[in-house]
């Protein structure tokens, strides 16, 4: 019994499984025939879809040779239409992708002209900056260029910027944050100290590197070395003095009322290191080699400098009111001072006191005149007594300058005899120099200039070498210039003008310079944020570009890719 119902049970399920399928043949059927019919009357075949459910019924349908032969039609001419959609979208999507690849060219080659015309333009920018005096400058905006594709003409104008900065021995550059006030090079040119507008007195070494500082609360406005590098000292507008020991590896501090203008240190170490220190308010502090306080001098109102003269028994002190000479020992004992002397004039300022190896001397600019202050055999300031030296002849041609004097400056002439040699500055862009106790051939005084040079801009500053025999000229033409002073024992002055000659231009302006003491090296500052060490003895012209953008980017500063941007054209 149980047996049959399990047959009944199974059977019912065979044919209704039969019947399914059974109803989906013949649904397949008349949808064939209809297709069929269609296909006859209107050339209509059948679609995707319909071939789709036809397929799983195909082979268990004996459909007619004309109905089979219509169905597959229908097949091919539907993969036929898929082919040539298939072949129409990768049509298209070469054409694109052809396209696509075409612009991509064009803007890398729209690109690559950009960059091209901004290296020729960063090219051009670096000759200006050049031009203008701004080495440094130029070799950061070759930099930026040389990092671009390479453009018409724009080689050419790199390899001259390159050349011009190698030429004139640019070596190195001492970076600072805010504008350099002063500088000097310690005794053995081995330490460059710098007073900075942010307050704090540096020491670099050579490399570059700062080994040593002190932080004011106000502008550094003066730093002095003293002869044996024992110390360093820096003065403040806050009134600070600060001595830097080396020995004891310490700081001594000073703290006055007035801002600080001027360190002197005695060039004379018999007595010790002697320094003195000018404030705004015409005090003079001195301290004595124990860095002990042992002068208190007042110049009074309207201050303008103080100075040693060269013997270190002496202290100067120029104000507006005059120009007094004070022996040493009688003020470091507070004596009254009975050895003064005075010249009561009214005074403009003041420049750096020399010495001819018989008496000390001092340039002033009067009310009316510039002359040559000294002091004779009796300890008196003179101007027009000395005829035997020349002085005399120098002050009377002074004189017919009137206030036209922009500067002068003191230095030696190492000839056949020390020299003092003397520059003068004029206002009209011309410079003379004139060598004090210089003969000619009949042992008489000579009484005219060494030599004079005009210069299409007005000068900005000039110094001489410690050697004496060359010479540096700053001006606003953006260039200064080293000159070789080749011979100035000639007696006529034409002849000695024609031996003096140019011997390097350096791609700078420059307010202030100080040679090395083997005249090789030259430091230039010009109120901006850098000292430059040039080394204008420099002969290697043969390096190749990439040695000398090598080297130019261990030592200079490096420009980041905003300032680049400030100096290039958008």
């Amino acid at each position: 019994m149980q047996y049959e119902v399990a047959h009944d049970r199974l059977a019912n399920i065979i044919f209704d499984k039969t019947s399914v399928e059974s109803k989906a043949r013949r649904k397949v059927e008349k949808l064939v025939e209809r297709a069929f019919e269609r296909f006859q009357n209107k050339g209509i075949l059948l679609t995707q879809d319909d071939i789709d459910e036809i397929k799983p019924h195909k082979e268990n349908i004996d459909f007619p040779h004309e109905i089979r032969a219509f169905i597959e039609k229908s097949h091919l001419t539907l993969q036929a239409a898929a082919r040539r959609r298939r072949n129409i979208a990768i049509s298209i999507t070469l054409t694109i992708l052809a396209f696509a690849i075409v612009a991509a060219i064009q803007w890398y080659n729209a690109a690559q002209s950009t960059k091209r015309q901004m290296r020729m333009r960063l090219a051009l920018q670096a000759e200006n900056a050049i031009d203008a005096g701004q080495p440094s400058l130029a070799f950061r905006l070759i930099e930026s260029a040389l990092n671009l594709p390479m453009a018409a003409n724009s080689e050419e104008s790199i390899n001259r910027v390159l050349d011009r900065i190698w030429a004139a021995g640019l070596q190195h550059e001492y970076v600072h944050p805010d504008t350099v006030l002063d500088f000097e090079l310690s005794p053995n040119d081995s330490l460059l100290l710098t007073a900075c507008a942010d307050g704090i007195a540096r020491v670099w070494n050579l490399a570059g590197e700062v080994v040593d500082s002190f932080t004011h609360k106000a502008r550094v406005t003066d730093v002095a070395f003293d002869e044996k590098q024992q110390f360093w000292a820096s003065a403040s507008a806050d009134g600070t003095l600060a001595i830097r020991l080396f020995e004891k590896d310490t700081f001594i501090t000073f703290q006055q009322d007035a801002a600080l203008r001027q360190i002197i240190i005695n060039p004379n170490t018999t007595f010790g290191n002697e320094l003195a220190v000018l404030s705004s308010s015409g005090f003079v502090l001195g301290l004595n080699a124990k860095f002990e306080q042992q002068l208190e001098w007042n110049l009074g109102e309207s201050p303008i400098r103080i100075d040693y003269d060269p013997r270190g028994q002496r202290l100067f002190g120029v104000s507006r009111d005059g120009v007094r000479a004070e022996r040493l020992p009688r003020l470091f004992r507070k004596e009254s001072p009975k050895d003064s002397t005075f010249w009561p004039e009214s005074i403009k300022t003041a420049k750096t006191i020399r010495t001819d190896l018989q008496r000390t001397n001092i340039f002033v600019i009067g009310q009316d005149s510039s002359y040559i202050l000294y002091l004779n055999q009796q300890n008196e300031l003179e101007r027009d007594r000395d005829t035997v030296n020349g002085y005399a002849h120098l002050n009377t041609h002074l004189s017919g300058y009137g206030d036209n004097i922009e500067s002068v400056n003191f230095g030696t002439i190492q000839n056949l005899n020390t020299y003092l040699a003397v520059i003068m500055i004029r206002k009209d862009s011309i410079c003379k120099s004139w060598s004090a106790r210089r003969r000619d051939k009949n042992g008489r005084a000579m009484k005219e200039m060494d030599f004079t040079v005009t210069l299409r801009q007005p000068f900005h500053y000039a110094c001489y070498s410690p050697s004496g025999k060359f010479f540096f000229t700053s001006s606003a033409t953006n260039e200064s210039e080293i000159w070789g002073l080749t011979n100035l024992d000639l007696a006529n002055t034409r002849e000695r003008e024609q031996n003096f000659k140019i011997r390097d231009v350096l791609p700078v302006k420059a307010h202030s310079a100080q040679f090395s003491k083997d005249d090789h090296y030259l430091f230039t500052a010009a109120n901006r944020h850098t000292v430059k060490r040039w080394y204008w003895h420099f002969e290697d012209k043969n390096a190749t570009q990439a040695e000398k953008v090598n080297f130019f980017k261990k030592h200079l500063r490096f420009l980041s890719d905003k300032e680049v941007a400030t100096y290039s054209i958008q």
